[in-house]
């Protein structure tokens, strides 16, 4: 994109907190309905999309039209693209900027949008514009250190649902078993279950890479510290969470019957304990739901 083309422009009173407008010709690529589209001034449109506080979007054409895009019915992924200063089609940005000048270079642009709720949701730099990503209602977006942008969803069930049940029924809504990478991801899991109940535990993706588990039991078990999880999906990579040493993880490799402990669940116990637990993969019947995810694009 050529400099000439980007005109960002702060439009209303640094009062209001930190938001602004960043104004750029441009259009919604295959947007989703608007809140509503009015013949109005220019002026009008974006003031008033500043002062909608679910507006985070707003487009403005050459024949006056205004559109506003709302945070809370967006679903899916958004595209914005350039277009020529000719098209008198512009794009509004609601966004936090971190000086008032125009950036040196497109790429420079860093456009983020502030929810309500304090998360911020940043959009990204394309060739040929900016997309924003988005997870469907109810569903939490997590930034994964190898680029990857997932969405969560924890689904209870009833009691004794088994780890297959499981990975089926996040199938059926679109998604797949999910496994856990940092603990942020887990805060969240655990600030989940204590809203259900106390002793409640739930499935996730990820089964012990064999070579990390004892041939044989041992009272020694929960020391040989080789925590190296497999996934079965690319929504998910690397174990090093299970090597942090943090106290909630609750790895004992063996159940008193000697049966292996290889899969994952997150759990509050009755105590209010919170727990990254292994267990068996195919004859545990204490758990009361699953992790679903999915990955934007």
């Amino acid at each position: 994109m050529r400099f000439s083309l980007l005109l960002l422009i702060f439009l209303l009173p640094q009062v209001l907190a930190l938001m602004k407008m960043a104004k750029i010709f441009g259009k919604v690529e295959n947007p989703p309905t608007p809140k509503s589209s009015v013949l109005t001034t220019m002026k009008s449109c974006f003031d008033g999309c500043y002062n909608d506080s679910d507006c985070f979007l707003v487009e403005y054409d050459s024949n006056n039209m205004c559109s506003f895009y709302n945070f809370s019915t967006v679903q899916e992924s958004l595209k914005v693209v350039q277009t020529e200063p000719e098209s008198q089609m512009y794009v509004a940005f609601k966004t936090i900027l971190p000086e008032d000048t125009c950036p040196v270079s497109f790429e420079a642009i860093n456009l983020t949008y502030i929810h309500p709720d304090g998360t911020a949701y940043p959009w990204k730099v394309l060739s040929d514009g900016f997309s924003f990503k988005r997870c469907q209602q109810g569903w939490k977006l997590f930034e994964r250190r190898n680029g990857n942008t997932v969405c969560m969803k924890m689904m209870a069930r009833t009691v004794g649902i088994t780890k297959n049940q499981a990975e089926a029924d996040c199938r059926e809504s679109g998604a797949l078993l999910i496994g856990v990478e940092t603990l942020a991801e887990v805060d969240w899991m655990w600030d989940h279950l204590s809203t259900i109940s106390n002793n409640y535990s739930f499935w996730l993706d990820g089964v012990r890479n064999e070579s990390c588990r004892p041939q044989t039991p041992s009272s020694h078990d929960k020391s040989l510290g080789c925590n190296v999880f497999d996934w079965s999906n690319d929504l998910t990579n690397g174990s090093s969470l299970f090597s942090s040493g943090d106290n909630s993880l609750e790895m004992s490799y063996f159940v008193e019957s000697n049966i292996p402990e290889d899969c994952l669940v997150v759990a509050i116990d009755r105590n209010l304990k919170k727990m990254l637990n292994d267990v068996p993969c195919t004859n545990y019947r204490n758990s009361n739901g699953m992790i679903c995810g999915y990955k934007i694009e």
